[in-house]
């Protein structure tokens, strides 16, 4: 777990990063100016990001989309981000 892989089978930061990387280059922008303070899940291989008005909205259209991927989620305009794979109950 201290590693950064916990029970992912990946490394939490590397994904982070690519996640931050994506939302910093492609998405903040946009999504300061319309969405602020809203969340957004964001997929780095595909680049794909869902926007809604809570951490359980954004997983339930991106787990809908895409299952079994893992999705980072950001308050859009703040500095704060979790790393979740968003099951369905």
């Amino acid at each position: 777990m201290r590693s950064g892989k916990a029970d992912f089978g990946f490394d939490v930061k590397v994904l982070a990063r690519r996640r931050q990387a994506v939302y910093d280059q492609e998405l903040r922008p946009a999504l300061q100016s319309q969405h602020f303070g809203r969340f957004v899940a964001v997929e780095p291989d595909t680049k794909r990001d869902w926007v809604g008005d809570s951490v359980e909205d954004v997983c339930w259209q991106a787990r809908a989309a895409l299952p079994g991927k893992f999705f980072h989620v950001i308050r859009i305009g703040f500095a704060t981000a979790h790393t979740a794979r968003c099951l369905h109950h």
